[in-house]
């Protein structure tokens, strides 16, 4: 059995206490070799270009490391909600998409997208249905869209103040993206999915070619990507609910208490914490 950091997390999971190695640059060949193996080689190629908006990008995103974000097989995504929406997931034990309109009877209490962000997805088409009958993920816990909410920077995806509620009355749940999916339809978004400008990958070999590349650049790419899987979501695919505090921590232990899901439950306030800027 793994042991457990002060975080609630597995040691080797949490980039506080363990954080990824450094990579050490291997020295550069001279520009004379360089030339000569360049003008030798009948595959050489064009230089790469880095993902788009990189440059100018100053923030990288927390527990993100592009060695070990290569496979859907072990990339985690985080699903946010509020607080007072675990107990309508845990009578469904399910997370169901925004769009199904089985919620009425109350199964979600606070909605956290902003009205506008709502009625884009259900107009919006992916893969032959609307975007809103996905549920959403974000690719790192430092995501841009939930970075601004912290910093109370309306983005138009997650409503700033439309609750009254502070960063730390959300829970983020966690797994790892193959299996959140299961057999349902997925697929790997490199930025918000109603953009015209934003490009998907359908299938593991394409999202995982896709995850590679927003993996680069120190994961900048990471910070704007959404991982979508198609209808509800059991419960039991997620093996990890991050939580602001010790007083967030107690509730949701609390509404537990009663289920026979048992997720681990980790205290990690960087996720909630408002960014230095």
């Amino acid at each position: 059995m793994s042991t457990e950091c002060i975080h609630g997390l597995d040691e080797d999971l949490c980039d506080i206490c363990h954080p990824a190695p450094v990579p050490v640059a291997r020295p550069r060949a001279s520009v004379a070799r360089t030339a000569t193996r360049r003008s030798a080689s009948p595959r050489a190629t064009a230089p790469r270009t880095s993902p788009r908006g990189t440059a100018s990008r100053a923030s990288s995103p927390s527990s993100t490391s592009s060695a070990r974000r290569v496979s859907l097989t072990t990339q985690r995504v985080y699903h946010l909600t509020h607080i007072d929406n675990l107990s309508g997931i845990l009578a469904a034990e399910a997370v169901y998409p925004a769009g199904f309109e089985d919620l009425d009877d109350g199964l979600r209490t606070l909605d956290i997208a902003t009205p506008e962000a709502r009625a884009r997805r259900a107009a919006t088409d992916v893969a032959g249905q609307p975007a809103d009958g996905y549920v959403p993920f974000f690719l790192t816990p430092d995501a841009r869209s939930w970075r601004a909410m912290r910093l109370g920077v309306a983005d138009g995806r997650i409503a700033v103040d439309a609750t009254g509620s502070k960063a730390y009355d959300y829970v983020m749940l966690v797994g790892v993206a193959a299996t959140v999916a299961g057999d349902a339809e997925a697929l790997l978004a490199d930025g918000d999915v109603t953009l015209a400008s934003t490009r998907t990958a359908r299938g593991a070999e394409e999202a995982e070619r896709m995850l590679r590349r927003l993996g680069l650049d120190e994961g900048h790419g990471l910070l704007d990507a959404e991982f979508l899987v198609a209808g509800e979501i059991p419960v039991a695919r997620f093996t990890l609910i991050g939580v602001a505090n010790d007083g967030a921590r107690a509730a949701v232990r609390d509404a537990l208490a009663g289920s026979a899901w048992r997720p681990k439950v980790a205290v990690y306030p960087p996720w909630f914490r408002r960014p230095a800027d």
